[in-house]
């Protein structure tokens, strides 16, 4: 909690700092505050959006002495929603000073065609030459305001570049340098020392980013007041209940000392002897589960396993059947001791109980076994499955084998069929023709 209170001062410390860095930018520059009354009743002052130069970032700060010089006197006008609110604040918002103001729905600006920057970077070098708009981010309502500012010219790297872009007949744009210098196409030019006011962007640049840090900084002061909140509330509740627990505990001392020195106290140890012996039943059965456990894994014939399974649940019934009457035998035993001292009936009808759970152990070892020979019958079933399986695949094999013997039978019998004819035919030849008498005859074997 101190660790968090440390930093919750460090952060507010920061915070002052900051604001205190923002206040003099504004004082330094006072064209970047616009101040005035409401020019009437319920007048809603979120249609004014404020001084233009606050109202973009600039990505790099490397182009804001070429942005300002892009921009001109134009930086400082201030942004409204439409003409009417300009009327207004001229004529009833008590100004201090002559400004001009952009209304949103008024105002003409396009941006400067893709084409002609795409020709202007072919000509200076596409790392030379940018679109003022490309190097700003702002709000998309406010694309008219800032095409008014930036539209229809270019920002070369140097002079070198600005003065063969903006003379290139296919380009033809007013071109402004990193360093504010500017070239027409119509042969004006401008440049050398820096006007006054060419640090303004800069500033505001390191502004912006510092406005970023101090957004997180809030945030930051805001996530450790609540932690503080929530920490706070639960260390008050561990101070009381750490009071009420000693308290407690004091009373629970007291309590001992008293039952010590009573019959009662007497009886509670006889009571802890008796859930000790429990326990160590208990024990035996677990060990009773092992070695069953133990013994399952070593029998590897499944089908042995399911044959003598009957055998086996009966032993093992017998052996919980013999745990429960030396149990009851055990119980009938303390309650005979017992019997004699009526006062110490409660403390019986404990025991009985722990009893009652060793029993009722005893039961679920008994379905533990159950469950066992069900599942050497599930295996069995299970491979007795996976046997007509393989029955059923020989019994295919042998109609796929029958059906082969069939065909190679039949295509025997065409073929001995065939021999047969051309047999006759060969005859039927023979008979026709006159029989030469040194003609041998002609033998013919079918393959």
């Amino acid at each position: 909690m101190e660790r968090l209170e440390t930093q919750q001062r460090q952060t507010k410390h920061e915070l002052n700092a900051l604001k205190s860095h923002l206040d003099q930018v504004e004082r330094r520059n006072p064209s970047l505050r616009f101040e005035y009354k409401d020019p009437s009743r319920n007048f809603d002052r979120r249609q004014v959006i404020g001084v233009a130069a606050k109202l973009f970032r600039v990505q790099n700060e490397e182009f804001c002495t070429g942005l300002q010089s892009v921009a001109g006197g134009k930086i400082f006008n201030v942004v409204v929603e439409n003409e009417q609110v300009g009327k207004s604040l001229m004529d009833n918002g008590g100004l201090q000073r002559r400004t001009t103001f952009i209304p949103l729905n008024k105002i003409s600006g396009n941006r400067i065609d893709p084409r002609i920057v795409e020709e202007a970077r072919r000509v200076g070098g596409r790392d030379n030459v940018w679109s003022p708009l490309d190097l700003i981010e702002y709000d998309e309502y406010l694309e008219p305001a800032m095409c008014h500012l930036f539209g229809q010219s270019l920002l070369c790297r140097d002079m070198q570049t600005a003065n063969k872009v903006a003379y290139d007949r296919n380009v033809n744009r007013t071109c402004y340098t990193l360093d504010g210098d500017r070239v027409s196409p119509g042969g004006e030019m401008s440049g050398g020392a820096p006007s006054r006011g060419n640090t303004i962007l800069a500033e505001l640049f390191s502004v912006n980013q510092q406005e970023i840090e101090f957004r997180q900084k809030e945030q930051l002061l805001r996530d450790l007041q609540n932690q503080l909140r929530e920490i706070s509330g639960v260390a008050e509740q561990y101070k009381a209940l750490s009071e009420e627990f000693e308290h407690k505990s004091t009373e629970l001392e007291l309590i001992r000392g008293r039952l010590q020195q009573t019959v009662h106290h007497q009886l509670a140890e006889e009571v802890k002897q008796l859930e000790e012996d429990i326990q160590n039943v208990e024990e035996g059965v677990k060990t009773a589960k092992e070695t069953v456990k133990e013994r399952e894994k070593k029998l590897k014939d499944l089908e042995y396993k399911v044959k003598h399974a009957k055998e086996l649940r009966e032993k093992e019934l017998k052996t919980a059947d013999e745990q429960v009457k030396n149990c009851k035998k055990a119980a009938e035993a303390s309650k005979a001791k017992w019997s004699a001292n009526e006062h110490e009936e409660g403390s019986l009808k404990m025991e009985l109980d722990e009893l009652k759970k060793a029993i009722a152990t005893a039961d679920e070892q008994l379905v533990a076994v159950a469950d066992t020979v069900k599942k050497w019958e599930e295996d069995i079933a299970n491979q007795g499955k996976e046997v007509e399986a393989a029955v059923k695949e020989v019994n295919n094999a042998k109609d796929d084998l029958k059906q082969q013997k069939e065909l190679l039978a039949a295509q025997n019998k065409e073929i001995k069929a065939k021999t047969d004819r051309k047999e006759k035919n060969s005859k039927a030849n023979r008979g026709e023709r006159p029989r030469d008498a040194n003609a041998q005859p002609q033998h013919h074997q079918i393959c």
